[in-house]
């Protein structure tokens, strides 16, 4: 399975719209970095699904969404929590250090229900 891309058209939905922690991948097709993270990424979205969502976003194809994301060099994951942003990580990173980075911002806390009294 491969990441899903991430427009300026579905950001909205994809992005905002959830309840899952997401992590976006900003990458090109012509950086071996961005690649190299890619499989690791979408491992841990695998391994986590009922609370983290991975995407990416090719910021040669939408410079106008990675400006708006302020994203100066590829890789970057922007990480998302309830429509805001909690986090980056910057630079390549293998799986294990990924996991661990993300796990420093929270993303694969379990959420508990409220109990009612």
């Amino acid at each position: 399975m491969a990441l899903d891309e991430i427009t300026a058209v579905n950001f909205e939905e994809r992005v905002l719209n959830t309840a899952l922690a997401v992590g976006i991948l900003c990458w090109t097709r012509t950086d071996a970095p961005s690649r190299f993270m890619m499989p690791g990424l979408e491992e841990l979205a695998q391994e986590n699904t009922d609370v983290f969502r991975a995407v990416r976003l090719n910021t040669d194809d939408q410079p106008v969404l990675a400006a708006a994301l302020r994203v100066p060099d590829v890789p970057t994951i922007v990480v998302y929590l309830e429509a805001r942003e909690i986090g980056r990580i910057e630079g390549s990173k293998p799986r294990k250090q990924l996991l661990r980075e993300l796990a420093e911002l929270g993303v694969f806390r379990r959420v508990r229900p409220v109990r009612k009294s």
